[in-house]
C-alpha cells in the first residue's frame, strides 16, 4: 500500500477544529483519510471489509471507548472487518489509557489534544496496519542514506548494514518458496502412502523466524501448510519419540518409559480402579488451561495435544491478551512462553504470581525454547512452578496434570 493509495485509516472526531493538526498530518500520509463524526458512521466503517485502523478523538478517554464500543455493539460478527482501535486523548488521561491498553481494551493510544509528536500518529498507524497484514511502500534505504548529509563513515557503515539486511531478506524469502514447494510435495506423498523426506532443520529455522507481529500472507500460508502436514503425522511421531522432560532444577533429563503398544492411547485411567463416585466428582470439574504462545506452529501443536482430552482451553498470542485473561478468568493451569511480541513472559509471570488477581495461586509452567539455566533460575524465582522445553509431549503433560491433581479424561 503506497502512502497515496486508498487509506485504511478512519478518524472519528467530535471537534474538527481541535484536531485540525492531526488531520493535516494524517492526510499528508494517507491521501484518502476517512473522517467521521457519528457512531453510526463508525459502524459503517466496521462493516466495510477492508482492514483498517480506527482512531477515536473525544473530550475524555472514557468517551473514546464508549463511542467505539457502542459502534462495535451494533455490528454483527459476520459483518465485522479486521481492525484496530486507537484512543486519542489529552495528557491528563494518559495513565487511564495506558491501563486500558495493558488490559486489552484498546490497541494503542495517542496524546493528540494537543498533538506534541507530529510523526507519532504515522508510526502508530503503520505498526497497526502491519499487524493487520498491510504494509506501506517504503523508500529505498540506500537512496535515502546517500541523499542525506551524513559523514562518509556513517554512510559507509549504514550502507554495509543495509546491503547485509537485504541479502538476508532475499535468502529468507527464497527459503520460504522452497519450503512451500517441499510441503506441497510432502502432502502429496503422504496422501499416496509414500515415504516423506523433509529438511526439518531448515523448516524449523524458517518457521521460528516468523513472528506474529509481522503478519505476511505468504508466511501465514506456509504456517497453515506446515500445521496441516504436522496434523497428519504428529500423533505417530509423539508416540514413537517421547522427548525428555525438564524440571526446574537445572534441566535434568528424565528417561520416559516406552509405552506398551497394546495400551490404549491417551488414557491414563487404563487398568486403574476408580469408583463411580470418584468419576462423577472428577467430571464435574473440567480443567481450565490458558496457553500463552505467539508462535502459531507451537500454539497449534500444544492445542492439538490438549484437545484429545476434556479441557477448557483459552489461548493468548500476546502478553496484553494474556494479562486480560489472567485478570478476569480463573485457570487451573497456565502454560506460558517467555518471548512474546509485546512483553517478556517472566515479567508477566511476576505480575500474576505476586498480584491480587484470581490466578495468584494458579500453577504457571514456562513452556519455551529457551534452555538458558539462568533463565530457568529466574523463572523459578519469579514464581514459575515448572519449566518445560518445547514442544510439550503427551507423557510430560500427563505428569503435569497428575502433579496438580487435575482430572484428565479422553474426549468421546
Amino acid at each position: 500500500m503506497s502512502s497515496k493509495s486508498t487509506s485504511h485509516i478512519t478518524l472519528y472526531t467530535d471537534d474538527r477544529d481541535n484536531d485540525k493538526l492531526l488531520m493535516s498530518v494524517l492526510i499528508s500520509h494517507y491521501a484518502k483519510l476517512k473522517v467521521v463524526s457519528s457512531i453510526d458512521s463508525i459502524g459503517q466503517q466496521l462493516k466495510d471489509p477492508a482492514p483498517k485502523v480506527i482512531m477515536v478523538a473525544a473530550s475524555t478517554f472514557q468517551e473514546t471507548i464508549s463511542i467505539y464500543y457502542q459502534a462495535l455493539d451494533a455490528v454483527h460478527d459476520k459483518h465485522l472487518c479486521e481492525h484496530s482501535i486507537v484512543s486519542l486523548i489529552s495528557r491528563h488521561d494518559e495513565k487511564e489509557a495506558y491501563q486500558a491498553f495493558s488490559s486489552g481494551l484498546i490497541d494503542d493510544y495517542l496524546v493528540a489534544r494537543p498533538l506534541y509528536e507530529l510523526h507519532r500518529p504515522i508510526v502508530i498507524c503503520s505498526h497497526l496496519l502491519k499487524e493487520l497484514g498491510l504494509t506501506m511502500t517504503q523508500k529505498d534505504g540506500l537512496d535515502f542514506v546517500h541523499s542525506q548529509d551524513y559523514s562518509p563513515d556513517v554512510k559507509s557503515i549504514v550502507t554495509k548494514g543495509l546491503v547485509r539486511k537485504n541479502t538476508l531478506k532475499q535468502e529468507f524469502e527464497s527459503s520460504i518458496d522452497q519450503i512451500d514447494k517441499a510441503l506441497d510435495k510432502a502432502a502429496e506423498r503422504i496422501q499416496a502412502n509414500q515415504t516423506v523426506q523433509l529438511d526439518l532443520k531448515r523448516l524449523d529455522d524458517t518457521l521460528s523466524a516468523i513472528r506474529s507481529d509481522e503478519i505476511r500472507p505468504e508466511l501465514l500460508k506456509l504456517q497453515s501448510k506446515a500445521i496441516n502436514l504436522l496434523q497428519q503425522v504428529v500423533s505417530d511421531v509423539a508416540e514413537e519419540h517421547q522427548a525428555p522432560d525438564h524440571d526446574t532444577k537445572g534441566l535434568e533429563q528424565q528417561q520416559i518409559k516406552k509405552k506398551n503398544p497394546n495400551e490404549p492411547s491417551f488414557n491414563r485411567l487404563h487398568n486403574t480402579t476408580i469408583s463411580e463416585e470418584e468419576i462423577e466428582i472428577s467430571i464435574k470439574h473440567i480443567p481450565k488451561v490458558l496457553i500463552v504462545e505467539d508462535d502459531n506452529i507451537s500454539l497449534n501443536l500444544t492445542v492439538m495435544l490438549l484437545k484429545h482430552y476434556k479441557i477448557d482451553i483459552d489461548t493468548a498470542v500476546s502478553g496484553r491478551r494474556a494479562f486480560a485473561y489472567l485478570n478476569s478468568r480463573q485457570y487451573d493451569l497456565v502454560l506460558m512462553d517467555i518471548n512474546l511480541p509485546d512483553t517478556n513472559g517472566l515479567y508477566l509471570l511476576n505480575q500474576v504470581a505476586h498480584g491480587t488477581g484470581p490466578n495468584r495461586d494458579t500453577p504457571i509452567i514456562m513452556l519455551t525454547g529457551n534452555k538458558n539455566k539462568n533463565t530457568v533460575k529466574q523463572a523459578v524465582e519469579e514464581g514459575a512452578k515448572g519449566y518445560i522445553i518445547k514442544p510439550l509431549y503427551k507423557a510430560t503433560m500427563i505428569k503435569l496434570f497428575e502433579k496438580y491433581n487435575l482430572p484428565l479424561f479422553v474426549q468421546n
